[in-house]
Order: C-alpha cells, then structure tokens, then sequence
C-alpha cells in the first residue's frame, strides 16, 4: 500500500511541476536561480540567473508553450514507475531534477501582464513541487518512508494540487490541467 502511495506521489510531483500550479502570491520578477541546470529539454543553462524577458509573450502563446510542456511531462510521469524503496529514492531524484529543469524553462517565459500573478503562482509551485519531491528522495535513501513528514509532504501536495487544478482550469491550461 505505502509502495502504490509512493508511487503515485513521484508520479503527481513530475506532472504537477510542469502543471503550473502553485500556491504563493507573489508577484515579483521571476529568474532561474540554478547554475548548470538541466532544462526539460536536456540542454544545460550555465548562467546563474537568466532573467525572464522583459517583453511578455501573449496569453495564447503562454498557455500553448507551458500545454506543451505539460505533455512532456505527462509522457515522463508514464515512464517512470517505483515499487521499492530503491526505486522511490531514484525515480524522485531524477524527477526532482527533471522538475527543476521544467521550472527553469517555464521561467524564461514572459506572461502578459493579466497572467502575471497567477503565473508567478505556477512558477513558486513548480519549485516548491520539485523540493518535495527531492526531500521524499531522501526520505526514501534514508528509509524513512513511514514517517509524519513524508505524510505532511502528501498531505500539503493535496492542497496544491488543488490549487494548480483550479488555476490551471482558470487560465486555460488544458493539458496541463488534465495531467493533474
């Protein structure tokens, strides 16, 4: 039963990523912040910190690039499956970076000024999501699985996912919305 839980939540934390949902609101100029990180697409960025372009992209063109990312997503989710400890530890460790990927290709996305909060939204979440998700790595190395803190870390995905469904329904985020 926890192995099927584990599964589904390093399953939940890839698609949610790229899903765009979140749960801060703040509204601050977004920038990657990781050097050397591996993007979605398997490139490399080296900057440390690649602001995102200062001419916002329309609605439309937001909404079709993070949809496509979104079926990226979801055909990773449906190639990675876990059943043991092992497994959990390495699948949530490469999903963890795949997520951080994810997060800085949606970063270098410039919303229109009527997306830009909830699109910060999207950004923090996908973050926060691959945190989980690397934090239930090491739970898993350290077999520490049936702990309260990986049932708080299921217990408060819940809510963000519920939070990313609603903004990504709101705003147009079809794919997206169903790979939650």
């Amino acid at each position: 039963m926890l192995s099927v839980r584990l599964t589904a939540l390093a399953a939940v934390a890839a698609t949610l990523a790229v899903s765009g949902c979140g749960k801060s609101a703040s509204t601050t100029t977004t920038t990657t912040s990781a050097a050397n990180t591996q993007t979605a697409t398997g490139q490399t960025s080296t900057e440390a910190a690649k602001p995102v372009s200062s001419t916002p992209i329309s609605s439309a063109e937001l909404i079709s690039k993070a949809n496509s990312i979104c079926r990226r997503v979801a055909a990773r989710r449906a190639s990675n499956r876990a059943e043991t400890r092992e497994q959990i530890a390495q699948v949530a460790s490469e999903l963890a970076s795949f997520e951080r990927g994810i997060s800085a290709e949606l970063a270098t996305l410039a919303p229109p000024t009527s997306l830009a909060n909830d699109w910060q939204q999207i950004l923090t979440g996908a973050r926060t999501l691959a945190s989980d998700t690397a934090k239930v790595g090491e739970y898993a190395r350290a077999n520490q699985l049936q702990t309260p803190a990986v049932a708080g870390i299921i217990a408060d995905r819940a809510k963000v996912e519920h939070q990313l469904l609603v903004i990504a329904k709101h705003d147009g985020f079809t794919d997206c919305a169903q790979t939650i």
